[in-house]
């Protein structure tokens, strides 16, 4: 059954607060997930450390297979390009490192709120027995590089929120929290207001 956005205009409801809905609605099934997989996986989390109780270990430790079996299983081709994803680490942490110094010279110049790296940088699959120490370190570099992309789109979005708020003319795939008050694409008189405040 869909949602009729007209239906929803009549009833008085505006766009920004439909869109905070959604939000809140979103958040709360994220909780509820994990409240579910801490339940199931038998897991707590204190802070960022994650903790299984000792049977779960015990169980995940019997699963986990044999690191140079599960090299010789690999099929050559992934074999062979597995070391292009090594060769990543070095342009993940240049820009983990540009990024930060980006922001703590820029954002406190234009005095703009800076994106604090630990809500986006997870490193949390080393606490799963059931990996062998390759699969261990191949998951914990993907949540590395994963969070250092979402802390860079997220310092990239503040600076474009800071800068160029404009919507674009059609429709963007993969939206910032911020897009959605930006000002429409064409209104001039919207920017020169905002040009005269930055």
């Amino acid at each position: 059954m869909g949602v009729d956005i007209q239906d929803l205009d009549n009833q008085g409801l505006d766009i920004q607060e439909l869109r905070k809905q959604i939000a809140d609605l979103e958040e709360q099934l994220e909780q509820k997930h994990i409240q579910m997989r801490q339940s199931e996986a038998k897991y707590r989390l204190d802070g960022r450390d994650v903790i299984f109780d000792d049977a779960t270990k015990l169980a995940h430790e019997a699963q986990r297979s044999d690191m140079f079996r599960y090299w010789r299983n690999m099929t050559f081709r992934t074999r062979t390009s597995g070391w292009f994803v090594y060769f990543m680490i070095v342009p993940f942490a240049f820009m983990d490192l540009s990024v930060t110094i980006y922001q703590a010279v820029c954002f406190w110049a234009w005095d703009v709120p800076k994106a604090k790296r630990a809500d986006y940088v997870f490193v949390d699959r080393q606490h799963l027995k059931y990996l062998n120490g390759l699969e261990r370190f191949n998951c914990m570099f993907c949540g590395y590089a994963t969070g250092v992309a979402a802390f860079t789109m997220e310092v990239t979005a503040r600076t474009e929120n800071h800068w160029c708020p404009i919507k674009h003319a059609s429709k963007v795939p993969l939206k910032h929290p911020y897009y959605s008050d930006y000002l429409e694409y064409g209104d001039d008189k919207a920017w020169k207001d905002h040009d005269d405040v930055v």
